[in-house]
Formats: C-alpha cells, structure tokens, sequence
C-alpha cells in the first residue's frame, strides 16, 4: 500500500514537472496556480529531496511559491535540511554572490526564507544590495521596506542603534508618503529598539500609536504583536497582572485568526510571568501547550526554546538531571536543523547548569564554544552575556585577572550596542569582584550604578540584587544599620513582586544582621 501510494505521488510530481509555469511564455503572466501548489507537495509526499531542492532553487518559482504560501516553503526547507545533506545557504549561493543578475524582488523573497533560517550575516549583505538598487530605481516603497527588514536583521543582532537608524528612516519616509503599513511597522520596531534600550516610557507610546493605527486599519497580526510588545513593558515593571491580561487579550486575537505561531509566543511569554511569580507548574503547562503546537507545525526554533525554558524551570527546582534532559534534546535539534543562533543559546543554557552543579570547568568549557558560535554569527548580544557569564565562573576560580578582563569585554560590547541590561550586569560583576577583594568603597560605586540603570529599566528583580549586595558590604564595614535598611529596602521588594529565592536570601540576611545587632558583633 505505501509503495502504491509512493508511485501515485511519484507519477504526479512528473506530471507537473513537465507542465509549464507561464501557459503563455512571452507574455509571462497568470503563472500555472496549480504547479506552484502541487509540485513542491507532490515531491514532498514521495521523498524526492533531490528534485524538490532543484525545484527551489529556481528563484522565480520560489518566489511564486513563498508568496503562495511562506509556511509551506519553510516547512518544506525544513524536511529537505533533515532528511539530506543539501543546505539552504549553498542552494541559493549563486543568487548571494551575484545579486545584479537577479529580479530585485525576487531576491526580496529570497531575503525573507534566509531570514526565517537565522543567516542573518547574508541577509544583511542581501538588503545593503537591494536598498542600493531601488534607490537607482527610484521604486521608493521598496527601498523603505528593505530599510525596514535590514533594521529587524540589524535588531536580531543586538546591532541596536544601526536598527533604529533604519527605523527611523522607514518612519520619516512613510509619514511624508502616507504609507500606513510602512509606517505602523516602522512604529512597532522603534518600540523594540526603544524597549531594549531601556527606554519605557518612549517604547510604550510607540506601541500604543501602532496599536490604534492596527485597530483603525485591520492589521489584526501586526495588532497582536503591538498588545503583546506592551505586556511585556508591563512585565520589566513587575506589573503582572496587567502583563497577563494583555496577553489574554494577544491570545484571543490568535485564536480568531487561527495564528498557531502567534498562539506559541503567547504561551511563551505568559509561562515567564508564571516562573517570575513562582508558579512553576503552571509555567510549565504553558511550556508544555508551547511545545505542543510548534511541533504539530514543525516550528523546530520554538520547540527548542520551549525546551531550554523548561530546562530553566527544572534548575530552579533543584531538579537538575531534568533541565539537562531537556537542553540535550534541544541540542539535538538545533544541531540537525543547523540553527546556530539557537545552539548558542542551548549551549549557553547547558553552562548554567553546570556552574549550578558547581562543575566550573565542564561550564566554561560550554561557554567557550558559545562564544566561538556568537562571534561566527556576529550576535553582539549574546557573545556579551557569554562573556559576562564567563567572567563570573573564573571569579567563582579565584582567577580576577581573567574575570575583570573578561567582564570589560562584555562591557564594550554593551556599550557599543547600547544594551542597558547587559551594561547593568557587568557592573554587578565587576562590583562582586571588587566585594571579593575587599575593595568594599570601590564596589559600591558600581553597585549603586547598576541600581540606577536598573530603576530606570525597570529591572526590579535586579534593584532588589543591587541592594542586597549593598547590604552585604555596608555589613562587612560595620555599618549594621545602613546594612540593615538596604537589607529591608530590598526585602520589601522581593515580597511585593514574589521573588522568592531572592527573599530567602535576603531574610536570611537580615536575621544575621539582627542577631548581629542583638549581641553587639561587629
């Protein structure tokens, strides 16, 4: 029966390969609806890989099928990549080194499916062409929507101020051209850039404006990102009741759009709230419902991110063997699927484990590779926080030289890509190394930095952090009762947004500051 079934398939493949694409091929237009459908399916369904990737390479008929359908060509990339030795990047090579031979437009699409497999490195060489080449043109619609997506890839590597310039200009440009779409997307993306900057306040006007104009004009997709974007404003404040309900209302739209991908990040986002407030079971059964779904639709980027956050859920649980269960799969994955941006993460993930272990050198050992992958992808980001991470695991070795250098590296980078968060971070680090030292004047300098910038983030969890280091050193220097007020300041801040193994730690404190005041140890 399978191989009757096989031949069926097998026979119609042949049947549409030999049907032309334009019925009429001077005039080059009503392309042959059923070929771009049927073929790619029919060549799927019996196995032939070979002749399916030969298919694709064709960029026009690509470009016909992904504007078809985008889902479709990516799943079927997807199962070319697991199935063969054939790879994405080395199909399309000829279009990547020689671009003025090709459609501009076409090449657009193209951009779009490498986008999709994280080779952001060619993606953003593929828009510096194509933004050239519509200016000469003078098609000033493309242009601004190659400005937008080489801003998103700009974004996607933590190069944030070379994507809000793009953003910026996208913006300028559609408000002079009345170009709704241009302009709302433009909108939403200055709220990101403006969100990782650390800038709240600006990011949620930009998310409420892109929300009305969805509203006002039926972007109902676009309309679901600018409600989500603002939950998570809502989120970095501690407000999580208002972060749930907007992605509550997120969710809603998914479910009347039939958005499974949507559905996916909602549930994603919702589950960090759950894990922040303590409710670990209920994260993992969003986590769970994630998985689910992305992998009735092949989403393999998003079953491996479901996997790694469930991994982080089981750290927290002390329940360690589990979290690596689940970053050996996800490794699994983003190995086979050859999605490097995801393999740094779980690898970054599988180092934290192990420094939880207490295992430092099976950790920097990770951490290491991480690094080799971030630099190879140029993901500015996250090599930061590898670093920062490293840095952390040879101050836990007794190794300062190293660590100090390593978190002024991690430094620069967030500097130079105006990363707030990451900036507060390795000022926490540089300031533990300093505690460690005795240099007690010194760290509190940096301490007190990174509670400022972490108020103006609304990064509680990491002011609660900042205080509690504080009180530790005022403790060291004899100072119980400035100790003591740090020690309460950050206390108060733990129970009011449930940090929980945080407030076990600052009680614990506090106790031995009172025992401390009570029978007057210094």
């Amino acid at each position: 029966m399978k191989e009757n079934s096989q031949k069926y398939h097998k026979n119609l493949s042949g049947y549409f390969l030999a049907k032309p694409l334009y019925p009429y091929k001077k005039l080059r237009e009503n392309p042959n609806k059923r070929k771009i459908v049927e073929l790619p399916w029919q060549l799927a369904a019996c196995k032939n890989w070979k002749q399916l990737t030969q298919t694709y390479s064709d960029l026009e008929f690509l470009t016909l099928c992904w504007i078809y359908s985008s889902y479709e060509v990516r799943s079927f990339w997807t199962s070319i990549q697991e199935h063969t030795s054939y790879n994405l990047l080395e199909t399309y090579i000829k279009y990547l080194e020689s671009p003025e031979k090709y459609p501009a437009n076409d090449l657009f699409m193209l951009a779009d499916l490498l986008a999709e497999f994280k080779h952001i490195v060619q993606v953003i060489k593929l828009y510096e062409f194509l933004t050239d080449a519509y200016r000469k043109s003078g098609e000033t619609r493309n242009y601004n929507m190659a400005v937008l997506r080489m801003g998103q890839m700009y974004y996607s590597v933590g190069k944030y101020e070379d994507a809000l310039r793009c953003f910026t200009e996208s913006n300028d440009y559609a408000k002079k051209s009345g170009d709704v779409y241009v302009y709302m997307c433009s909108v939403g993306d200055m709220g990101i850039i403006n969100l990782l900057m650390g800038r709240l306040k600006e990011a949620m006007v930009f998310y409420q404006e892109q929300e009305q104009l969805c509203m006002r004009f039926g972007y109902q997709q676009e309309l679901r990102n600018a409600i989500s974007n603002q939950a998570e404003i809502k989120y970095t404040l501690g407000n999580w009741e208002q972060a749930l309900s907007l992605y509550d209302k997120a969710e809603e739209l998914c479910l009347k759009m039939d958005d499974k991908a949507g559905i996916i990040n909602v549930f994603g986002n919702k589950s960090l709230v759950y894990k922040n407030r303590g409710d670990f079971n209920k994260a993992l059964e969003l986590l769970t419902k994630q998985e689910k779904i992305a992998r009735e639709i092949s989403s393999y980027e998003h079953i491996v991110a479901s996997l790694t956050n469930k991994s982080s859920i089981y750290l927290a649980l002390d329940q360690q063997d589990e979290a690596m269960k689940q970053l050996n799969e996800a490794e699994i994955i983003a190995r086979t699927k050859h999605m490097n941006d995801m393999l740094q993460m779980v690898i970054g993930n599988k180092a934290l484990v192990y420094k939880h272990l207490n295992d430092n050198l099976n950790s920097l050992r990770l951490l290491k590779e991480q690094e080799r992958i971030c630099n190879f992808i140029k993901n500015k980001k996250s090599l930061a926080t590898c670093l920062y991470n490293q840095g952390m695991i040879y101050c836990n070795l007794d190794q300062y030289e190293e660590s100090s250098a390593l978190f002024e590296k991690s430094l620069a980078i967030n500097e130079e890509i105006g990363s707030k968060d990451g900036i507060q971070l390795c000022l926490g680090g540089k300031a533990e190394l300093l505690q460690q030292n005795g240099k007690y004047q010194d760290a509190l300098v940096l301490f007190r930095e990174k509670e400022r910038i972490s108020l103006e983030l609304g990064k509680s969890l990491s002011v609660a952090t900042s205080l509690g280091e504080q009180a530790k050193i005022y403790f060291n220097m004899g100072q119980t009762e400035t100790a003591l007020d740090f020690a309460t300041r950050a206390h108060d801040i733990t129970v009011k947004y449930g940090y929980i193994a945080l407030e076990k730690k600052i009680s614990m404190l506090i106790q031995v500051i009172n025992f401390s005041k009570t029978h007057d140890i210094q």
